[in-house]
């Protein structure tokens, strides 16, 4: 009985041999010029064969290849080889590198402001959400470096200028105090405003008799306090000189004057021009109203005044009736707004983009001849009544570079600045009321074009705060930037400003 069943699990074995094998030979395809397969052992007659059986045959099990290597043979489909299961652990490993790196730069870029707060808030979610990270070695120096201390480089800033915009002094005592120490840090002169078109004073221990107006005396103009020959004394005794800053376009009330001075602005939606309370330099009578206040200047012992760089024009600007009459005088043309200007995306004033035609490059020309020709007039007359008197002038980047942007959008160039009698340019990385700065590269091209232009003035090479540069070791970096000019460029020296108390911008107290 036992040798029958034997007999017959050896028939079984074999027939279903032969069935695969038939199989595999109709299923696959021959390759060319390989040789024709021998007749299995399985076609032969039964008498004929000689089988022998195993100990493996009588304990065969089924065994599992757990390689999926192919080395010879032709498949109908791929193998299934499960990426997504097998793969999940590197798809993770990658994602949480990236965002580990991403993490990390945010880390460096709060180290590198020396945003304090945000460095801190970062550091600790960077740790907890990656506490095995490589990185955590390099955050640790950067932790002990953040709150390293360094004093400010006032040796780079020997016999520069400091302007002073909103000073922090709460009375006499407080100002001499903080010139002193202006003086013992090595800085030469102080430039100071004296004009407030604001409510917010300029002084905090002036008398306040107007909210608008002037620190010192000019006749028929509003007067908050007199009080310049009380500054220039204090900085006369502590060695410092003091320059004033004369805006050109910005001084109070304008408009309350006998004359209609005040400049006007085309506005694309209504069509027509309104008033902007800026001084319309194109206005013939702007130089009278101007020299008053030059005039009470030169009678005081201040050393200087530097012009601010807000003589210039936006392109919309400069509209007024006077200037329009001038204009047609001048040239013989006549202004009509629509020839000059396309409005784009009309919604308001505030959010209105415009275009200016070919037309407009005849009028923006006349006017930066015109006011190149009031800063002519100004200067030589105060070359005539007081030779000892320093001039300076603001200019930045963009006023010296491109002639065709300067001219469209400043109304200016350096062709245009090149003759005036000046003792000094301030070349500035902002213009006046904006917050966005020049690049290095734009600057450092700006310098070059005014030092090639300018061989008699000095150029001052300015130090700018910001909110950044409250740290001091960031101060400390823009320093030796700025001074490193002075080894490439000849007659060069180094303002710094605008101090400023309500943004506590400022080299004493908040440094020391």
């Amino acid at each position: 009985m036992k040798r029958t069943n034997l007999y017959l699990f050896i028939i079984l074995v074999t027939g279903l041999a032969f069935i695969t094998d038939c199989a595999n030979k109709k299923n696959s395809p021959t390759p060319i010029n390989q040789p024709p397969r021998k007749t299995s052992s399985a076609n032969q007659p039964e008498s004929n064969r000689k089988i022998e059986i195993t100990e493996a045959d009588l304990n065969w099990k089924s065994q599992t290849n757990s390689s999926n290597t192919i080395t010879s043979g032709y498949l109908e489909k791929e193998p299934e080889y499960k990426l997504a299961q097998t793969n999940d652990a590197l798809e993770e490993q990658n994602t949480g590198s990236m965002i580990e790196s991403k993490l990390f730069k945010r880390v460096e870029a709060a180290y590198s402001k020396r945003d304090q707060d945000q460095f801190l808030a970062l550091y600790k979610f960077f740790l907890d959400s990656f506490p095995q990270s490589r990185r955590k070695i390099l955050l640790n120096e950067y932790l002990n470096n953040f709150f390293y201390s360094e004093t400010l480089d006032s040796v780079n800033l020997r016999g520069s200028l400091i302007e002073i915009e909103l000073p922090a002094a709460k009375d006499w005592s407080e100002l001499n105090q903080y010139f002193e120490d202006l003086a013992e840090k090595g800085i030469a002169s102080v430039q100071l405003d004296l004009v407030q078109t604001t409510e917010t004073p300029i002084f905090l221990f002036s008398n306040h008799l107007k909210k608008q107006g002037y620190y010192f005396y000019v006749k028929n103009r509003p007067l908050i306090d007199d009080i310049l020959e009380k500054l220039v004394n204090i900085a006369h005794k502590n060695r410092l000189k003091i320059l004033i800053s004369l805006p050109l376009r910005h001084h109070p009330l304008i408009g309350h004057s006998s004359v209609l001075l005040m400049d006007e602005k085309w506005s694309a939606i209504q069509n027509e021009t309104r008033p902007n309370r800026k001084l319309d330099l194109l206005n013939k009578a702007a130089k009278g109203f101007l020299n008053p206040i030059i005039n009470s200047l030169l009678a005081s012992d201040v050393d200087g005044i530097v012009f601010k760089d807000d003589f210039t024009y936006e392109i919309t600007d400069g509209l007024s009736r006077a200037a329009i009459g001038n204009y047609q005088v001048a040239t013989g043309r006549k202004i009509i707004f629509n020839d000059l200007f396309v409005a784009v995306n009309v919604v308001n004033d505030e959010e209105i983009g415009v275009l200016t035609t070919d037309e407009y490059i005849n009028v923006a020309m006349w006017r930066t001849r015109e006011i190149k020709q009031l800063l002519w007039d100004i200067v030589s007359r105060i070359r005539r009544l007081r030779a000892d008197f320093l001039i300076g002038l603001d200019v930045v980047p963009e006023m010296v570079l491109d002639e065709k942007v300067s001219v469209k959008w400043h109304s200016t160039g350096l062709r245009f600045l090149k003759d005036l009698d000046i003792d000094f340019f301030k070349l500035k990385w902002k213009k006046f009321n904006t917050d966005t700065e020049a690049d290095s590269e734009t600057y450092k091209k700006a310098l070059t074009a005014l030092s090639e232009m300018s061989k008699k003035a000095v150029i001052y090479t300015k130090i700018p705060f910001n909110e950044q540069r409250k740290n001091v070791i960031l101060l400390n970096e823009k320093i030796s930037e700025v001074v490193k000019f002075q080894e490439d460029y000849k007659n060069t020296k180094t303002a710094i400003g605008d101090v400023n108390r309500l943004q506590k911008y400022d080299l004493i107290g908040v440094y020391d």
